[in-house]
């Protein structure tokens, strides 16, 4: 019975080390697929001079499609861009960008300001600058993946190691 306890003991650990470190590179996908999308906006505003949220809608990315359907979907309201990208930011942040730190939701509405400037090239000035921050963000979330993703995997399995060991 206490081997069974500790074969449990050392799965349960492992697997919560596991899921830390899933966590971790959930969010460097996230932020790869944020700044995937933000370049493509970038690269259909400096080659059309379409409306915003035409491009918004042509987004491939699965992954991050609810958060500029969304924006796309609450422009036209007669709010200022930058408010209705920080409000979508805000709306998706328990669900679709919950992985996401707090420095990377602060990066993501940064991008509010680009959509906010008067004129087009000041907005892909902004967007560009905005972008550089993103993949900033996304070197960041990739070197904490392979450094803390390691370490948690390792302390899970160590911590599951010593409970089987106190319960044997």
């Amino acid at each position: 019975m206490r081997i069974i306890a500790a074969i449990l003991a050392l799965a349960a650990s492992a697997g919560i080390g596991a899921a830390a470190s899933a966590g971790l590179n959930a969010r460097k996908k996230l932020m790869q697929a944020l700044c995937s999308d933000a370049r493509a906006i970038c690269d259909r505003m400096e080659l059309t001079s379409g409306r915003l949220c035409d491009m918004l809608s042509k987004l491939p990315n699965e992954s991050t499609g609810a958060l500029w359907q969304g924006f796309a979907d609450s422009l036209g309201r007669h709010e200022p861009a930058a408010e209705l990208w920080k409000k979508c930011v805000n709306e998706q942040r328990s669900d679709l960008l919950r992985r996401l730190k707090d420095e990377d939701i602060a990066s993501l509405k940064a991008l509010g300001e680009a959509f906010a400037a008067a004129g087009r090239q000041a907005q892909l000035n902004r967007m560009k600058l905005a972008i550089n921050e993103l993949e900033a963000r996304h070197m960041e979330a990739g070197e904490d993946a392979k450094r803390k993703g390691k370490l948690y995997s390792s302390l899970g399995v160590l911590m599951g190691f010593a409970a089987a060991i106190m319960i044997v």
